[in-house]
């Protein structure tokens, strides 16, 4: 449904988007305010944010946003291949149903 590639609409909430995509890409897509100043990629953000290399299956929050890390880039020990992200609804509150994460 996006237009930026590495952008997957899954429903209103919630995206998978690629680790290598540009944080000023997912902001305008999405329209967040995801900080551009520590990292330019969405990997690089989450990277920064935690302190580590995340593993496959961890969730982390950041700013009302919920993570949810996808897969690893296996030939790449550095690399997050893709990330699923529930974003702020319109009240800025999250909706956190269980098993979101399920398509």
């Amino acid at each position: 449904d996006s237009s930026t590639i590495g952008i997957r609409r899954i429903n209103d909430k919630q995206y998978r988007i690629r680790g290598d995509v540009n944080i000023r890409d997912i902001n305008r897509e999405l329209d967040l305010k995801l900080p551009e100043n520590n990292a330019s990629t969405l990997a690089g953000y989450i990277i920064f944010k935690t302190e580590a290399l995340p593993e496959v299956g961890q969730t982390f929050k950041f700013n009302n946003i919920i993570y949810e890390i996808l897969n690893k880039n296996k030939n790449q020990n550095d690399s997050l291949e893709q990330i699923k992200v529930l974003s702020k609804n319109k009240d800025k509150k999250i909706e956190k149903r269980q098993g979101w994460w399920n398509q």
